[in-house]
């Protein structure tokens, strides 16, 4: 299940990036010099990847992963709420680090931190369904997705 999680939240967020191009933050500042911009914008697609933090989007992946699991194994811990608290602490510090870095905008890690806990959370809830089929088909747009969940 890890393996989905991580998989799946680094794939989508590549899939965005690559679809939305939004330049970073330290393009609009003045940090860098004019000379370095350039550099950085025209050789190097990175200074266009913005939108969203996948840094942020994959500690998040990763903390509503551990949360969900340990609480669903172990409903009656004493400790699941610090396991769940420490997490969010450490991917909350993660996205801090990025935005203090220069690296995104407030919505690039605040989008990243949904998508992300949005995917951590929703793989290891998807292993609960006995049959679960899932299509995934190319087309001009993009990627076909379909999905079918039963409790039986």
């Amino acid at each position: 299940m890890y393996a989905q999680t991580a998989g799946f939240s680094i794939g989508l967020n590549y899939l965005v990036k690559n679809k939305v191009n939004r330049s970073r933050p330290m393009f609009y500042g003045t940090q860098l010099s004019m000379s370095e911009k350039l550099k950085i914008g025209t050789h190097n697609k990175d200074g266009l990847m913005s939108f969203y933090s996948g840094h942020s989007s994959f500690a998040f992946a990763n903390a509503s992963f551990i949360s969900k699991v340990y609480f669903d194994l172990y409903p009656k811990s004493q400790w699941k709420y610090l396991i769940a608290g420490t997490a969010y602490a450490t991917a909350s510090s993660i996205a801090f680090a990025r935005w203090k870095a220069g690296k995104h905008f407030p919505t690039d890690i605040f989008t990243g931190a949904i998508a992300g806990a949005l995917v951590g959370w929703g793989v290891p809830q998807l292993h609960k369904y006995k049959r679960l089929e899932i299509s995934l088909l190319p087309s001009k747009e993009g990627i076909y997705a379909s999905a079918t969940f039963l409790l039986y």
